[in-house]
C-alpha cells in the first residue's frame, strides 16, 4: 500500500507547526486534536520517507516520530535528521491496549 502525503497543515493560521510521523491513523488523529486545541497547526505522514519530505518542505517547530515505524524506523530517522539539521525532533513509543489486559 502506497502512502498518501498528508502535508496540508491544519489549525490556526500563523501558529507553530507540529509535524507528526506515525503509521497509526487513530494516534495521529488524537495528536492533531490535542495539538490544535493547544493552538498549534499540524501536518502528518505515515512513513519516514514521506515525513522527511514534509519536514524539509515546512520546517516545523517540532516533529513527533513514532519509534516503531517501519523501515527506516523512528530511531534511525531521529538519528539521521538530528545529525543533518538542528530541528526539534521527539521520538515517542505508544502501545494500544486491546481488550482486557491484552496488548497490541
Amino acid at each position: 500500500m502506497m502512502s498518501q502525503p498528508r502535508w496540508i497543515p491544519h489549525g490556526p493560521e500563523g501558529a507553530p507547526l507540529v509535524f507528526v510521523i506515525d503509521d497509526d491513523p487513530e494516534l495521529v488523529r488524537c495528536f492533531r486534536l490535542f495539538l490544535q486545541r493547544g493552538g498549534f497547526r499540524t501536518a502528518s505522514s505515515d512513513t519516514a520517507d514521506d515525513g522527511l519530505e514534509g519536514i524539509r518542505r515546512f520546517r516545523p517547530a517540532l516533529v513527533i516520530v513514532d519509534l516503531w515505524l517501519r523501515v527506516p524506523d523512528g530511531g534511525s530517522l531521529h538519528r539521521t535528521w538530528s545529525a543533518a539539521d538542528p530541528i526539534h525532533l521527539t521520538t515517542l513509543s505508544f502501545r494500544r491496549m486491546v481488550g482486557a489486559g491484552k496488548r497490541q
